[in-house]
C-alpha cells in the first residue's frame, strides 16, 4: 500500500508535513508519501510539538489525512472497511474505484525535424514549454523541459518540470501528486506530492541518476513525455474546496489542452555606462546594484524588467501597479513567461503569479554569470509574457483583458 498522508493535532495547530516549517500555516501542508510495504509506520517529526506544548491542553484531537495510491490486495478493502469509519477520511468513489485519487494523463509528442533539433541541440539554461493545459475544472499547466540543463552547474543533464501557470487565486494552495514519464526510455520517476501556491508553481525532476543525460538524446528521433497528475486536495484560504475541482464520480477527468494564448513582448537593449557597471560593479559599493528598464505595459498593466548584477545576473519581472493605491489589493495575474538573452541564446521559460503580496518574479540565480558578460558590446533581454488568468476577488476577469488581442 502506497499511500500520501497528513497528520494534524487540532488543539495546537500542528500540521505535519508542512514545508514552510510552520505549525501557524495548516492550508500550506503538503503530504508524506509512505510505503507501508517498506515501513509499517509513520511518524511525524521529532520537533514538531514538545511536551510543554501540551501540559496545559483539557483534550487531544489528533486527525489524519489517508489518500491510498496504490492497492496491492484485494482483501485490503474488506479489512479496512470492517473498521472505525469515523477514523477515516476517504473520498466517495464508488465499488473497485475507492481508494484511487483522480487522475488525468497529459502526453506531449515532440515531432518533427525542427521541434527534435531544437530539443537535440538546445544551449545550457534553455527551456521548450509543451503547450498549456488545463485539467480539473479549471487548473493549467504545462511541461517545461531543459534538454541541457536548467542552470549552470546542471549542464549535461536533462531537467523535467511540471508548472502550474493559471486557476491560482489568493490564499490557494493546489496539492498535486504527479509521476513523469519519459516514454522513449521508459523511465518513470516515483509518485511526488507537491502544494502550489503563486510562489511556488513548479515542481519537478533536477537530477536523476537514471534519466538519460543530454549526450544520449542524439540517438532518438522523437521524443515522448507523459505526467499523471493526480488531484489530492485543494485550499482556500483556510477552507478545503476540493469537490469546486473534482466531479468525485467521473473517474478520468478530461484534458483540455489550450494552444495558444496572448503573447506580447518587450525588448530591453542594455549598452552603455549601464552595461559597464554590470560588467565591472564597483568594490566599494555596500548595496545589490540594480539597474531598471524603462516602465512598460502588457495587457493593460505595467511592468518593469530589472538587472541585479553579482556572481550571478539575474533577471527580475516587476509588476509596477498599485505602489501607490490599493486599486489591485485583490488582483492575482497568472502568466507564462519566456525571456531570452540575445548575445547567447538563453531562454528561461516559466510560471510567474503577481499579486499585492508578491510583485517580483526572479529567474534566480546560476542561469547567467556576470562573467559570461564582460565580453559583450550589448546585453539584450527580450521578454515575451503569455496571459493566463486574471483574477479579482477571486472571480476570473481575464477576458477584460485580452479582447484587444
Amino acid at each position: 500500500i502506497k499511500s500520501t498522508i497528513r497528520l494534524r493535532l487540532y488543539e495546537t495547530n500542528t500540521v505535519f508535513p508542512n514545508p514552510h516549517n510552520s505549525i501557524h500555516n495548516p492550508t500550506h501542508a503538503t503530504y508524506k508519501m509512505v510505503d507501508f510495504s517498506i515501513s509499517r509506520f509513520c511518524c511525524w517529526r521529532y520537533d514538531c510539538l514538545s511536551f510543554a506544548d501540551i501540559c496545559e491542553l483539557k483534550t487531544l484531537t489528533f486527525s489524519v489525512d489517508i489518500h491510498v495510491d496504490v492497492v496491492e490486495r484485494s482483501s485490503f478493502k474488506r479489512s479496512i472497511m470492517s473498521g472505525s469509519q469515523s477514523s477515516m477520511h476517504v473520498s466517495p468513489f464508488a465499488d473497485h474505484a475507492l481508494y484511487t485519487l483522480p487522475t488525468v494523463e497529459y502526453i506531449w509528442k515532440i515531432r518533427g525535424i525542427n521541434d527534435v533539433n531544437r530539443v537535440k541541440h538546445a544551449e545550457n539554461v534553455t527551456c521548450i514549454p509543451s503547450d498549456v493545459f488545463e485539467v480539473f475544472n479549471g487548473l493549467k499547466l504545462y511541461l517545461g523541459l531543459w534538454p541541457n540543463g536548467s542552470r549552470v552547474t546542471r549542464k549535461g543533464r536533462l531537467n523535467l518540470y511540471l508548472n502550474l501557470v493559471g486557476g491560482l487565486t489568493q490564499c490557494m494552495t493546489v496539492v498535486l501528486q504527479f509521476v513523469l514519464t519519459f516514454v522513449e526510455y521508459n523511465n518513470t520517476t516515483e509518485p511526488c506530492v507537491h502544494s502550489f501556491v503563486t510562489d511556488s508553481n513548479s515542481w519537478g525532476i533536477i537530477t536523476l541518476e537514471h534519466w538519460p543525460k543530454t549526450k544520449d538524446l542524439a540517438q532518438l528521433t522523437q521524443f515522448t513525455f507523459k505526467v499523471a497528475i493526480s488531484l489530492i486536495d485543494v485550499f482556500r484560504n483556510d477552507t478545503k474546496v476540493t469537490d469546486e475541482y473534482m466531479d468525485w464520480r467521473v473517474r478520468h477527468p478530461m484534458v483540455t489542452v489550450i494552444p495558444k494564448l496572448p503573447m506580447q513582448t518587450y525588448t530591453w537593449r542594455i549598452q552603455g555606462d549601464t552595461l559597464q557597471q554590470i560588467q565591472h560593479p564597483a568594490a566599494s559599493t555596500q548595496q545589490q546594484l540594480q539597474f531598471c528598464s524603462p516602465t512598460f505595459r502588457m495587457f493593460g498593466f505595467q511592468f518593469a524588467l530589472i538587472c541585479s548584477p553579482d556572481s550571478d545576473v539575474d533577471i527580475i519581472i516587476r509588476w509596477m501597479d498599485g505602489d501607490e493605491d490599493d486599486s489591485t489589493d485583490n488582483v492575482v495575474i497568472m502568466t507564462k513567461y519566456n525571456i531570452m538573452v540575445q548575445e547567447n541564446g538563453i531562454e528561461k521559460c516559466g510560471a510567474a503569479a503577481f499579486e499585492l503580496k508578491q510583485k517580483r518574479v526572479s529567474w534566480d540565480g546560476g542561469r547567467l554569470s556576470r562573467h559570461s558578460v564582460l565580453s559583450w558590446d550589448t546585453f539584450t533581454v527580450v521578454l515575451q509574457l503569455e496571459l493566463v488568468d486574471v483574477f479579482c476577488d477571486d472571480q476570473n476577469v481575464t477576458e477584460q483583458y485580452t479582447k484587444s488581442q
